[in-house]
């Protein structure tokens, strides 16, 4: 609890003191011509244009999904219009390469399509396809991209544990956090596991294999910590007691005698 008030504490101050302010820096939205062909803009909510009438289909490049153990969030940043043959005959894209967020109604049908085109006829101009992402130079910025580097697969382009410790170091000094970067290197080894074993930790010792590692995002090292009384504080909880993995944590954590206590009201007289 101190670590966590002493690195959060001068950026709470920072953002609480911007209340003051009436300025926002929102990034421009730039979307391809092709985009003004099909769909219309309002806010970030996408429709489809009040006299577009062609039948088309819709395809995505590429999915992202995001599991935040409550909810399911698809974004793609390239969208497909094909005609009636399959053949594409508009590319839509926006020029800062930011993501376009499926409506819940649009998941549910590529979900239903095991992903083939989805027919745009299924839709009306008013409904919602899809939520425009918003990128901005808010306060909160340096915390939403720390975030992103501990929990998100692509952790900002850093590959090695090194680049890790760099990247949360330079995004500390943005945002005005002067704390001891050793806990957050505590913090990021969490995240490291065996490529052969997600459920166990490296050997970086002398008869280990230095290589044989790999770095989860931080809700996925909590689902898939040794200790199953780490694992039931992630944000998948359900899924943690209803999961046949649950059978292959089997370690002890040193917090797992404070957590059985204070959390589950439950005391390990073993220890």
């Amino acid at each position: 609890m101190k670590i966590k008030t002493k690195e959060s504490e001068p950026y709470g101050q920072k953002i609480l003191s911007s209340k003051h302010s009436q300025i926002t820096t929102s990034d421009i939205i730039k979307l391809c011509e092709d985009f003004h062909k099909v769909f219309e803009l309002s806010s970030n909510e996408i429709t489809i244009r009040q006299d577009f009438e062609d039948e088309v289909y819709i395809e995505f490049e590429n999915i992202n999904i995001e599991d935040t153990g409550d909810e399911e969030f698809y974004s793609t940043n390239l969208i497909k219009i094909l005609d009636t043959k399959m053949k594409t005959i508009y590319k839509i894209y926006e020029e800062n390469d930011i993501n376009f967020f499926l409506s819940p109604e649009l998941i549910r049908l590529y979900k239903r399509n095991g992903g083939k085109p989805i027919s745009l006829s299924l839709f009306d101009d008013s409904s919602i396809l899809f939520y425009a992402e918003v990128k901005n130079s808010e306060l909160s910025k340096p915390l939403d991209d720390i975030e992103k580097l501990l929990n998100k697969n692509d952790h900002l382009g850093c590959k090695t544990i090194s680049e890790i410790c760099q990247k949360f170091l330079e995004l500390k000094i943005d945002a005005g956090i002067n704390y001891n970067a050793v806990h957050d290197e505590i913090i990021i080894r969490q995240l490291l596991r065996k490529k052969s074993n997600k459920y166990e930790e490296p050997d970086f010792s002398p008869l280990g294999n230095p290589k044989d590692y790999t770095i989860l995002r931080l809700n996925d090292a909590l689902f898939k910590n040794p200790s199953p009384v780490i694992s039931l504080i992630s944000s998948y909880l359900k899924k943690s007691l209803t999961s046949p993995e649950l059978y292959k944590k089997t370690k002890k954590s040193p917090m797992d005698p404070m957590l059985l206590e204070s959390i589950y009201g439950i005391r390990d007289n073993n220890e």
